[in-house]
């Protein structure tokens, strides 16, 4: 409850800072009660002026219904027209209960935690000194005495956690919340779900939404904030819910397509069958109606497993054929098994060139693919990334100490963390030697900065033991931003710059490309 609370007050201040609303007592408590509706959340401090108007009689019920009464300070200012009106009828006449009266209504105004309200009331109830009577007034009298009694304001401990320590002023806990560390998210926070949300549009087989989506785009760009607009929610939804329909109609425009190929496959198979004398299979019709009868969630896998039927139909026909040809079995089966070790000696090549052998990360030929990728977001869909370039300070004083086997437990252990504190969208390469290259898409300086200096704070934190010895390691990094430069080259070697500074000034240290000029692109 305490956490849906703090959602509640977090909102009800964003609300008001967004439609520039001044938090005044009233207008906060107004707004409190709108986002806690909004959220499903009851709260008893929203009813009570409800509660209050039910206690009423049924004539004061009616005259309220016909008033614009939205607040506990007008139901008060009510009540206390009400009683002047009565004390007037009564020829100035102030009774003894009439006195206990506003003095249960003055607690009440207390009860509000409005400092001015409340020093108002104290000072009111000081100069009462008079004393009417009568029985409604002492019906009345018993009421406030019963809300007095059952009010509970507990609930404002639970700011506590939020540097609320006086409860009294209302103006007070709202200053309070405001000087707080509660996180209010800004154009920034609202401009990276906006990217999101823009990349997670993008057709996955069929390129037809580009006019829709541009626009979208736009109007996603210009005001990040609409995010929280009902109806830019729903075209979102529906721009989701379009593109599930054309990847849908695509893949049925593929799936009929596969339909021919296994046509043509089937009417093969049955040439050669009849030109060999081998029976012909009918299976391949039945499963090329199944493959146009595709449909629901799982269509890939559908497919995938149709094919691997047809696959293993082509090869029991091989097989046959194979019988007929029993002379060229052998070579055949030579043939396949040179296949497949080929095949395996492509993906271990091709593995070795895309990870260094030491550290795991990509090597420096892998890491130029990868950056031709992030420039081509950059350029079409403004997708901005900084370049982290990092060296091992006194690398060769390192080896010549302790030797190569120490240099490569030191490079695998640094390569080790900075996979560890990278996100799954970062680039990460060793780049030659006692270098390392990171790419952050989605990336400023400042937050470039921030992910360097936790890389060089674990990194020289940790202590490297080595046979006998115990030493630490540092290094140094150069960062550099694509929007300050003028092409992906030109952005590499900017970050190599940097971290040639950060040699110069005493190594363990980040230096940044320092503009704040953006360059546009095709400059």
């Amino acid at each position: 409850m305490a956490t849906l609370l703090g959602e509640v007050i977090k909102d009800t201040i964003k609300e008001a800072a967004l439609n520039k609303i001044t938090l005044t007592p009233e207008n906060y408590a107004q707004l409190f009660c709108k986002v806690a509706a909004s959220k499903g959340v009851s709260s008893p401090e929203c009813q009570k002026l409800q509660g209050y108007i039910y206690r009423l009689n049924e004539h004061l019920q009616n005259e309220i219904s016909k008033m614009p009464m939205r607040t506990e300070s007008e139901f008060i200012a009510y009540l206390i027209s009400k009683l002047n009106r009565a004390s007037n009828e009564g020829g100035g006449k102030i009774t003894p209960d009439l006195i206990l009266l506003n003095k249960s209504v003055l607690n009440s105004v207390k009860l509000l935690r409005n400092k001015d309200a409340t020093d108002l009331a104290s000072r009111t109830m000081s100069t009462l000194e008079n004393n009417p009577s009568d029985t409604n007034l002492k019906i009345l009298r018993e009421k406030w005495q019963s809300f007095i009694a059952n009010y509970d304001d507990s609930y404002i401990d639970d700011l506590k956690k939020y540097g609320v320590n006086k409860s009294d002023d209302l103006k007070g806990i709202i200053d309070a919340l405001m000087s707080s560390n509660i996180e209010i998210s800004g154009s920034k926070d609202y401009y990276l779900i906006a990217e999101l949300i823009l990349n997670s549009l993008l057709p996955s087989i069929t390129p037809k939404m580009d006019d829709e989506l541009e626009s979208l785009s736009k109007r996603l760009r210009d005001m990040p904030e609409l995010i929280e607009n009902a109806n830019m929610q729903g075209d979102i939804k529906n721009l989701i819910n379009k593109r599930i329909g054309l990847d849908r109609n695509e893949f049925k425009s593929k799936i009929l397509a596969l339909d021919k190929i296994l046509t043509d496959i089937e009417n093969e198979l049955e040439a050669y069958s009849k030109k060999l004398g081998l029976e012909q299979n009918s299976k391949l019709r039945g499963i090329r109606k199944e493959l146009e009868d595709l449909g629901g969630s799982s269509e890939y896998k559908n497919v995938k497993n149709k094919l691997e039927n047809v696959a293993s139909l082509i090869s029991t026909n091989l097989r046959d054929f194979e019988v007929k040809l029993n002379d060229s079995k052998h070579a055949i089966k030579s043939l396949k098994d040179q296949i497949r070790e080929l095949q395996v000696q492509l993906e271990k090549s091709a593995k070795e060139a895309q990870n260094d052998f030491l550290t795991g990360l990509y090597t420096k030929r892998a890491l130029e693919a990868q950056l031709d990728r992030v420039e081509e977001d950059y350029i079409n869909k403004d997708i901005e990334y900084c370049i982290c370039f990092f060296d091992i300070d006194h690398f060769k004083h390192i080896n010549d100490t302790y030797g190569q086997s120490a240099g490569n437990v030191i490079l695998a252990k640094i390569g080790g963390i900075l996979h560890k504190m990278s996100r799954q969208i970062d680039v990460v390469a060793r780049y030659g030697g006692e270098e390392f290259v990171a790419i952050l898409p989605l990336c400023d300086l400042k937050q470039a900065q921030k992910y360097a200096n936790e890389i060089l704070h674990n990194v020289h934190s940790y202590e490297f033991v080595y046979k006998q010895s115990k030493f630490n390691v540092s290094i140094s990094c150069g960062i550099a931003s694509r929007t300050q430069t003028k092409s992906r080259i030109s952005c590499m070697e900017k970050a190599d710059e940097m971290l040639y500074a950060a040699k110069e000034a005493g190594r363990n240290c980040v230096k940044v490309l320092e503009s704040n000029s953006r360059i546009p692109k095709g400059i």
